[in-house]
């Protein structure tokens, strides 16, 4: 049994059954014997009630009160003295076959031995066949005292067609109840089957689509229950497998394209000094130079990679802790005074806060140090870099301005990708980076849960800005 919708459809099905035959075992089996003697309990107070009435002075009294209730439960009702002989009876046809039968039968007649019972001071029933019409009946048998000195025995004998009736009612009833039940529960259980196995097997053939690599499958969401909550969640999953295939692509096509060249510019470097100038000093000085400076660009686009991936899995810990931002930017200046020395570009620092700021001192000075360098790739000879610092609604706000070629508009929110470049950047004023910087930059922001952003303008420059809050 594989499929769910027939295990739904038969759980359903054991549930009915087991409901019906727990109502077949209870209404057929107790019924007759619960309803007879609910009904005898009831007979056997209104009799005693009528004996017990005060207001009944007379026997002609006594006798319609018992010919009413014989009347209302379709009784025969008999008084009869302890010597045997009838006092009144509510048949009287009925009265005489029944003293016929006590006369014919003796001692060995039902009659006469409920009637020893009564005699004993307790109460008798005894269910037997009318001997002219053959049907069952219930005898009853109570000693009653019309007045002190006479005792007397009430024989009520009661037919019990009306109970076999009641119960052959309730038999024609639960199977008519039994079919609906069982016609609703198929329906039901190809409804149930329709919406949630449909569902589920919707998702099934989806996942498998997407097992083979189609990861554009979307599965429609027609529900707000935990069906549809699960369904909005695959399709969530779909989106983000499709992204990270798209990132895992991107970021195989870019690292060949970015170790390609330093690795070729080193082989063939190596191949130089081996074939040709490894006997000229000048020459082989020199392009060993070349092979080191590439080596030295291949390692940090490595760790450029392995930084990045660390922040994005989030393996890499922030110490957040109270720092003196100002002493970090005046670090990282003064880094850069060289190469903007050699490249004729005016780095300044304006810092006019000098406020304790919460973070992670080593990761800020990555970001001051990406962000500055990348300053420097953009910025032509001639002009200029500032570091400005200022304090705003508890919060040090940094500022990375330069004058350079700007970035445009539609790129602005691209920039932040991995691997993402502008070609809008002024050639040869600064060494190619990884890609990465913009991307390593954004994450270690993110991780601070500090605003962040950028600001250009085409032929004018860049301003990068970010915030961090200011220790309470």
């Amino acid at each position: 049994m594989k499929h769910l919708s027939t295990k739904m459809m038969l759980g359903l099905l054991v549930l009915v059954l087991i409901t019906i035959s727990l109502l077949w075992f209870y209404q057929i089996v107790f019924l007759e014997e619960n309803y007879m003697s609910k009904k005898i309990e009831g007979i056997e107070g209104e009799l005693q009630a009528v004996y017990a009435d005060e207001t009944l002075e007379t026997d002609a009294q006594l006798n319609d009160a018992l010919d009413e209730l014989s009347y209302r439960y379709n009784l025969i009702i008999e008084r009869v003295s302890y010597a045997g002989d009838t006092l009144y009876a509510t048949s009287s046809m009925m009265g005489s076959m029944m003293q016929g039968m006590t006369r014919s039968m003796g001692r060995m007649n039902p009659r006469f031995q409920i009637m020893q019972e009564a005699m004993g001071g307790v109460v008798g029933r005894l269910e037997t066949q009318h001997t002219r019409f053959q049907s069952d009946v219930m005898l009853l048998s109570m000693p009653v005292e019309r007045t002190e000195s006479n005792g007397e025995v009430l024989l009520v004998t009661m037919p019990l067609e009306s109970v076999e009736e009641t119960v052959a009612l309730l038999k024609e009833q639960l199977m008519q109840v039994t079919l609906v039940l069982t016609a609703l529960t198929v329906i039901i259980g190809v409804m149930l089957a329709r919406i949630v196995v449909k569902p589920i097997s919707l998702l099934t053939e989806a996942a498998k689509e997407i097992a083979q690599g189609r990861l554009d499958t979307h599965v429609p969401v027609k529900s707000r229950d935990e069906i549809g909550q699960l369904t909005e969640t695959f399709n969530e999953m779909a989106v983000k497998l499709s992204q990270i295939e798209e990132i895992r692509r991107e970021f195989i096509a870019n690292v060949s394209h970015e170790l390609r060249t330093p690795l070729s510019l080193i082989q063939g470097y190596a191949e130089t000094i081996r074939d040709l100038s490894g006997d000229h000093p000048e020459k082989r000085t020199k392009h060993a130079g070349i092979i080191l400076d590439e080596s030295r660009r291949l390692s940090d686009i490595v760790d450029d990679m392995l930084h990045l991936s660390r922040l994005q899995s989030g393996s890499m810990d922030m110490e957040v802790e109270p720092v003196q931002l100002a002493e970090i930017i005046k670090k990282v200046g003064n880094s850069f005074l060289l190469l903007a020395e050699n490249n004729g570009i005016q780095l300044t620092q304006t810092i006019s806060s000098e406020s304790l700021v919460m973070a992670d001192s080593r990761r800020i000075e990555q970001v001051l140090v990406n962000l500055v360098g990348n300053a420097f790739h953009y910025t032509p000879k001639g002009g200029s870099i500032s570091i400005v610092t200022t304090e705003e609604e508890g919060q040090v706000r940094v500022s990375i301005a330069d004058t350079g070629s700007g970035i445009p508009q539609e790129e602005l929110e691209q920039i932040w990708e991995r691997y993402y470049r502008s070609n809008h950047h002024h050639p040869g004023s600064f060494q190619t980076g990884s890609g990465l910087g913009l991307a390593i930059v954004k994450n270690i922001l993110e991780s601070h849960e500090a605003l962040y952003g950028v600001e250009s303008q085409e032929g004018e420059g860049t301003v990068f800005w970010f915030k961090l809050k200011v220790k309470a």
